[in-house]
C-alpha cells in the first residue's frame, strides 16, 4: 500500500471441513486399500475416485473427481480388488447424477469373488437408490479378494462418487 494509505484490511479463510465417511463404530474403509477398476469409465472421468475417501458435496459433485460411464448405458460395473482377503458385511454408494446424461441406476447389487466368479452377495437388505446421499446395503459376512457393484441403468448413463466397504469391528 502508499504510504499514505490508511484504513483497515481484514482477511477471510475458509476452510472445506471433511464429512467422515458413513462407517459403523470401530469399522474402517476397506476401499482405501483397493485398487479400483470398471466396465468402462469415460475420457474425462476417473475410476479412482470411487476410492479416494472423499465425501461428496451432492450427487452433481463437480469439485471432487467421479467415476461415469457416459455414453455407456445397460449393465455397467465398478470393482475393487485387494491384495489379501477382506470381510464385509455392507457397502454403502454414493452415486452420481449430473441431471443430464448420468443419472441414478435403475437397480444395483453387490457381488463377491468367490474364487471362481462373481456371484451376488448373501441375504441382502434392500438395495436403496437416492441422490445426495450414500445408499447403504448390508449383507452376510463375505471373505473376499474382489467386490462389485453392478448397476442396471436407468434414464441415462450411471456414475459412482464414492463407494464404502466397511471391516467388521473385532473381525481381524
Amino acid at each position: 500500500a502508499p504510504d499514505n494509505a490508511s484504513g483497515s484490511v481484514s482477511a477471510e479463510q475458509w476452510v472445506h471441513a471433511q464429512r467422515p465417511l458413513p462407517l459403523p463404530p470401530g469399522a474402517t474403509d476397506l476401499a482405501l486399500t483397493a485398487t479400483p477398476s470398471a466396465s468402462y469409465t469415460s475420457p474425462w472421468e476417473h475410476v479412482t475416485a470411487i476410492n479416494d475417501g472423499v465425501y461428496p458435496t451432492s450427487s452433481n459433485d463437480s469439485q471432487d473427481i467421479r467415476w461415469g460411464c457416459w455414453p455407456e448405458t445397460g449393465q455397467q460395473w465398478i470393482e475393487l480388488d485387494w491384495n489379501q482377503p477382506i470381510t464385509t458385511n455392507g457397502s454403502s454408494v454414493y452415486f452420481l447424477d449430473d441431471g443430464g446424461g448420468v443419472r441414478l441406476p435403475a437397480s444395483w447389487t453387490v457381488q463377491y469373488w468367490n474364487g471362481s466368479a462373481f456371484v451376488d452377495v448373501p441375504s441382502p437388505g434392500t438395495y436403496p437408490i437416492a441422490d445426495n446421499t450414500f445408499n447403504a446395503v448390508t449383507f452376510g459376512s463375505v471373505t473376499t479378494t474382489k467386490l462389485r457393484v453392478v448397476l442396471q441403468s436407468g434414464a441415462g448413463s450411471v456414475g459412482v462418487i464414492q463407494w464404502v466397504v466397511p471391516s467388521i469391528p473385532g473381525s481381524g
